[in-house]
């Protein structure tokens, strides 16, 4: 494509082209090469300056060299941010989601280019350095009908739904109209920088903050538990203790540097809220007991995901005492005002519900007993007609149980607790026990009710 050089462009034009080269040039390399994760590049991960590694960044863009993209992002940082994106596209492919024959090595339906792009860097301390955009030109384009959608999507789509037309940006950036408080942060490790997304974030809110750079002596240690159950387990006890300290201590290494080097800026005030938040609690008289956490761990690669088998907790305090329980399967909630002398109880076993109100005596004043198989009986009854066309379909798409729990990482002997494992992660194993004939019944199923109830509209 032919790059255009633009000499005067508007304000608002300006911004988008901030904000298309930019924003997008951050988070491309965790979002897109995410696409490209099983190709091959010629491209060494990072660079040999902070500059050289945003240059890399938009030079592997333009050349549609997706795994460049991704290679100058901070180790730690792509290996928790791109790898589950990479499996969900996987198996949005397999799905039908997206094109079953899409080229990962390049996304098809986008195009961009950059020019004269210039940058201002500014040294934050010896391994971080700031890199501001402050001009160049940009050229985007968009053309819909070569955007990667599969056939769960397009055979089901209206035709003309999808313009034909190939929607194009031009323009320039002013630095003087760009007005940046703060800009991308370039991070060394090993002798070679590299674009860093929690280093970018941690340093503007430190910025903003009016705060001195944190003191490398300071850095929270990080400090694992010897296996992944207890590590979970420690991890819920400092949540309940209002430990934040001992919760960012086992946070992966390198997930997790930015905040282990930032943390200290804020530990103390954190601290001092909690040490207040536990004075309200004992003022009305509050503990939270942990009786028992049942786990069990399941493997994935080097990594493992803890999964909750059942446990005990207790909430007491001078106006109400609750207890939760789950033991083989079986969910328990009892809740006892004392003042009231009322006691509220709820159970749950498979899909069915019992929920009781009773004195503290035991005699029972309301009972109520559902089960989720009896949701269009009790719909259609308390609408007076009949809802859904065909009845309710089948919900559970999937071929077996999903593997849901706690995603947890061993970095040299000792393990650690990781919350981006724990939300990326689970989706992909959702989506990985999925069946694709299952899931079109059901997207069918929906399509057919929204034309019933628009056409009785």
């Amino acid at each position: 494509m032919a790059v255009v050089n633009v000499e005067e462009e508007a304000p608002d034009t300006r911004r988008r082209v901030l904000l298309a080269v930019g924003v997008l040039g951050l988070f491309a390399a965790g979002i897109f090469a995410a696409f490209a994760i099983g190709g091959s590049s010629e491209t060494s991960a990072g660079a040999e300056t902070p500059q050289g590694a945003y240059e890399q960044l938009f030079e592997s863009l333009a050349n549609e060299d997706l795994i460049g993209a991704a290679e100058i992002l901070l180790p730690g940082e792509r290996d928790s941010l791109i790898q589950p994106w990479f499996d969900m596209v996987e198996q949005y492919k397999r799905l039908e989601v997206l094109d079953p024959a899409l080229d990962l090595s390049a996304v098809p339906g986008i195009d961009l280019e950059f020019s004269d792009l210039e940058f201002e860097t500014t040294q934050i301390s010896e391994d971080l350095m700031s890199v501001k955009l402050v001009g160049g030109t940009a050229v985007s384009s968009v053309d819909p009908m070569k955007l990667p959608l599969g056939p769960l999507v397009l055979d089901r789509l209206p035709e003309g739904t999808i313009p034909d037309e190939i929607e194009t940006g031009i323009g320039s950036v002013d630095p003087l109209d760009l007005n940046q408080d703060n800009g991308l942060v370039a991070v060394r490790r090993d002798g070679r920088w590299y674009v860093s997304l929690w280093y970018t974030v941690a340093e503007a809110a430190r910025e903003q903050g009016g705060l001195p750079l944190p003191d490398p002596s300071d850095r929270i240690r990080p400090r694992g538990e010897s296996t992944a159950e207890l590590a979970v387990e420690e991890f819920v006890r400092s949540s309940i203790d209002l430990d934040v300290r001992r919760l960012i201590e086992l946070l992966p290494p390198g997930e997790a540097d930015a905040l282990h080097d930032y943390a200290p800026l804020f530990l103390d005030d954190v601290e001092a809220a909690g040490r207040e938040t536990r004075n309200l609690m004992g003022d009305i008289g509050l503990e939270i007991d942990l009786v028992r956490l049942d786990l069990t761990s399941i493997p994935r690669g080097p990594d493992r995901i803890v999964q909750f088998n059942g446990g005990e907790i207790l909430f007491t305090s001078d106006y109400v005492d609750v207890g939760f329980d789950v033991t083989d399967g079986k969910v328990t909630v009892d809740a006892v005002i004392a003042q009231d002398e009322v006691r509220f109880s709820l159970t749950i076993v498979d899909d069915c519900f019992e929920f009781e109100i009773s004195d503290l005596d035991g005699e029972i004043q309301d009972l109520q007993r559902e089960c989720a198989s009896d949701v269009e009986n009790m719909i259609e009854e308390f609408l007076g007609q009949e809802v859904f066309v065909g009845g309710l379909p089948e919900f559970d798409i999937f071929t077996e149980q999903p593997v849901i729990g706690i995603y947890t990482v061993e970095r040299d002997g000792q393990w650690y607790v990781s919350p981006l494992g724990t939300l990326l992660d689970t989706q992909v194993e959702v989506l990985a026990v999925i069946d694709k004939d299952k899931l079109a019944d059901l997207v069918d199923w929906f399509i057919v009710q929204a034309e019933e109830n628009l056409a009785i509209l």
